[in-house]
């Protein structure tokens, strides 16, 4: 999706954005959550996939652990496939993120992961909803104070 934002510059809902000041980036993380398909283009810390967390991106059981180990999605799955790797995920994410991850289908061979815009019914980001975040973040400055005489 940022790919898209980035090559389609001349659309409404690109110049909104950029006329606000508003990084793409920044943008996209109030609301972008990928929906696990394999799993295997999914970096386990850097691209959100948990649509139970607030910033869509499991936490660590040991601080630093990220930076160490960069696992796909698809590494926590067991070995017979179909399920998650309970061990594995204990091993890697704090509580609440495994909680998270279980209340999710585990991947599936010959499924792509495909983003989706969670602040939005659809799961589709439009120009409205882009809009409607921008103007509800940022809104226009106020012309007049309630109560203001008009004619003076």
């Amino acid at each position: 999706m940022g790919w898209r934002m980035y090559n389609e510059g001349d659309k409404l809902w690109v110049k909104l954005l950029r006329a606000k000041g508003l990084c793409i980036q920044s943008f996209l993380s109030r609301g972008l959550c990928y929906k696990v398909g394999d799993g295997r283009s999914l970096n386990c810390w850097a691209d959100p996939w948990l649509p139970f967390m607030e910033t869509f991106r499991p936490k660590p059981r040991i601080l630093g652990v990220e930076q160490l180990q960069q696992p796909k999605v698809s590494d926590s799955v067991s070995s017979q496939g179909g399920e998650w790797n309970v061990i594995t995920l204990r091993h890697l994410f704090d509580d609440g993120s495994v909680a998270a991850i279980l209340r999710i289908l585990p991947p599936i061979t010959g499924c792509s992961d495909k983003p989706q815009w969670m602040l939005s019914i659809k799961r589709e980001l439009s120009v409205r909803d882009a809009y409607e975040l921008i103007i509800k973040e940022h809104p226009p400055p106020c012309l007049f104070r309630i109560g203001e005489d008009f004619g003076n």
